[in-house]
């Protein structure tokens, strides 16, 4: 979300010359970045985004503004190696095939995708982003289209045939569940269109009850991976603007009483940091009751079970199946002391689990780094 927040910037800051937003919206074979990946680009040649690890961004600066000359246009980009060649056109070996999505945006126009990226970030909603990058026959004048949900089921585009409305439909109200794009194919005769279909979820909301000195390399990094952070404690010393420049929001009140202050939902990455047993054994109970997506706590095991011992004691022991969602001690097992490197370890397991990664050493794993690209196909009966 990093990237989006300096996209939308840039886009704002650039809106009275013309500019060119390419997204990958196809993959096959290893590529650096998958699809839903953007870059946006000025004439001059200056650009935010990476659709690639940089072996494609040259070429994409040099030739986007004439391939857009005309509409929008998707790129295929073969970084497929030979006998001859084995790095490949572009040198970066990676053996892959990228398709690019190009489409020009006039100065102080409204691009429906931004929109949409707008309306997921700062709005925190939930949304479907489905655009047709590719097509043929009857369909062929359509490639550019963008239908945007916010609600499963709601209506679609109206620029849209019916056809493709009705095939489309089914595809959006599911994709609210995925958690990666989609390639979506419809087929009609010899008609032909091509979707990305990309869930398009608010950034993490990481809510951190502890404001003390350690607290503040993890608001660091969160800022940098485009995190909506969250600062939460009793001490209002620690609980200052200064401190955390880059949270959303900073709330200070006795630790009984911080759930009453804060919201936690099912999407709220919620992290202990107190330093502060007491503190952690009033704050522990009631956020697990919330059942927020992800809970850590910082500290050794045997400072976890003194804790539960406590609670049990005082009868305020929640259930224990909800005990199993809690990361402790918190973090990947990193071998690091300094507060950077405790920092880099928490990040690190809160998006582990996030994405629903063990964090385990890439070279160590059976399975390639990125899930493959899913594709999906759907004929269009006639008459529907």
């Amino acid at each position: 979300m990093r990237e989006v927040r300096e996209i939308l910037a840039a886009r704002a800051k650039w809106s009275a010359e013309p500019l060119v937003l390419g997204t990958v919206v196809d993959v096959a074979g290893s590529a650096y970045r998958q699809p839903g990946a953007r870059m946006l680009l000025r004439r001059s040649g200056d650009r935010v985004g990476l659709i690639s690890g940089g072996c494609l961004e040259r070429d994409v600066a040099k030739h986007a503004f004439a391939r857009t000359e005309n509409g929008p246009q998707t790129v295929l980009y073969d970084t497929r190696g030979d006998r001859l060649d084995p790095q490949g056109k572009y040198g970066s070996g990676c053996d892959g095939l990228v398709h690019l999505f190009l489409e020009r945006i006039e100065p102080h126009e409204s691009n429906s995708a931004l929109q949409a990226l707008i309306g997921s970030l700062e709005q925190r909603q939930s949304l479907v982003l489905a655009t047709l990058f590719s097509a043929t026959g009857d369909f062929a004048d359509l490639v550019g289209l963008k239908v945007i949900a916010d609600t499963p089921g709601e209506a679609l585009n109206p620029d849209i045939p019916d056809e493709l409305q009705t095939a489309l439909a089914p595809v959006i109200e599911e994709a609210f569940q995925w958690h990666r794009p989609r390639t979506l194919r419809l087929q009609s005769g010899d008609a032909t269109a091509a979707f990305l279909v990309e869930p398009l979820r608010p950034p993490l909301d990481l809510l951190i009850f502890g404001a003390g000195d350690d607290v503040q390399p993890v608001a660091q990094m969160a800022h940098t991976l485009g995190w909506d952070l969250r600062i939460a404690d009793q001490w209002p010393v620690w609980t200052t603007r200064q401190r955390f420049p880059t949270a959303r929001e900073i709330t200070c009140a006795p630790a009984e009483k911080l759930l009453d202050e804060v919201r936690v939902d099912a999407d709220t990455h919620a992290l202990l940091m107190t330093h502060d047993f007491e503190a952690d054994a009033a704050i522990l109970p009631q956020l697990l009751q919330r059942q927020p997506a992800f809970v850590g706590l910082l500290g050794p095991r045997r400072r976890t079970m003194r804790l539960v011992e406590q609670l049990h004691s005082r009868g305020q022991l929640p259930d224990p199946n909800s005990l199993d969602q809690v990361q402790t001690p918190l973090g990947l097992d990193l071998g690091g002391e300094a507060p950077s490197e405790v920092a880099l370890s928490v990040v690190g397991g809160v998006l582990a689990a996030y994405n629903e990664r063990s964090g385990q050493f890439l070279q160590s794993g059976r399975v390639p780094i990125h899930d493959e690209h899913q594709r999906m196909t759907r004929q269009i009966e006639e008459g529907s």
